[in-house]
């Protein structure tokens, strides 16, 4: 089967459109974060030290974000505002509904407030492999946290 840019393109737009461009950022950020804590976990990347480490972090969001909006920024904007207003008929129903989308904007929420304490320098963090370990570390808490978040939901 030949490799065609065509078909991937045509792939790639029916993904993004299909999804929120919250969600999918997110989605998008967790997977390429969580894969690269791993890399500097294990050695296969050199960890970013310093303020470089949140900075980079951010960046990556950043990359991400305009990347999405490149593909459709009209869907975009639309899908956020909806996004937000599934927010305000309940966060609860929100996570209950969608819980893969749930874990990544929070493990992405949780992550851009460590980068602004980070990159500002509001507190000593240095990066390096233990920030790293604390990425891949964050991944299981948050999914514990909205799995009982769903279960005692639905009891509720």
């Amino acid at each position: 089967m030949p490799f065609r840019a065509s078909k991937v393109i045509s792939a790639l737009k029916r993904f993004f459109s299909e999804q929120n461009a919250v969600a999918g950022v997110a989605d998008a950020f967790l997977i390429v974060t969580v894969a690269n804590s791993f890399m500097m976990v294990t050695g296969l990347d050199t960890p970013k030290e310093g303020q470089f480490a949140y900075i980079h972090l951010l960046l990556r969001l950043g990359l991400l974000i305009g990347i999405w909006a490149m593909f459709d920024f009209s869907y975009t904007v639309e899908s956020t505002k909806a996004f937000f207003g599934d927010l305000q008929a309940g966060l609860g129903r929100y996570i209950r509904h969608n819980v893969y989308d749930a874990i990544a904007i929070t493990y992405t929420s949780a992550i851009v407030l460590l980068c602004v304490v980070g990159a500002t320098g509001l507190s000593p963090l240095d990066g390096g492999r233990p920030l790293y370990q604390s990425l891949l570390w964050l991944f299981p808490v948050v999914c514990t946290g909205i799995l009982a978040i769903k279960v005692l939901g639905k009891q509720g």
